[in-house]
């Protein structure tokens, strides 16, 4: 079984927090427990700033079954982007 790449890890990531009820995704969950998750479930190991880069490819393409609200001014005490997971069915 080959390792799947990190834009494939990005949507698995994302799908499996909305999975384990988890609303929202902010860029500093995408550098740091991004990369944890991938070698941990997956051994594929790869900077944070790699997948940072594939995030924001993947943001602008999309995702299958799933969409990104922004949800910055629901925040305003974070100076980080966050985004609200919504599922599509």
């Amino acid at each position: 079984m080959s390792k799947p790449t990190v834009e494939s890890l990005v949507g698995i990531w994302l799908k499996d927090l909305v999975l384990h009820g988890v609303g929202y995704v902010t860029s500093h969950e995408v550098e740091v427990d991004l990369p944890g998750w991938a070698e941990l479930n997956y051994r594929v190991v790869a900077t944070p700033g790699t997948f940072a880069r594939k995030w924001r490819l993947a943001r602008r393409a999309g995702f299958p079954g799933l969409t990104l609200e922004d949800a910055s001014k629901q925040f305003p005490e974070r100076t980080e982007k966050t985004w609200r997971l919504v599922t599509l069915n």
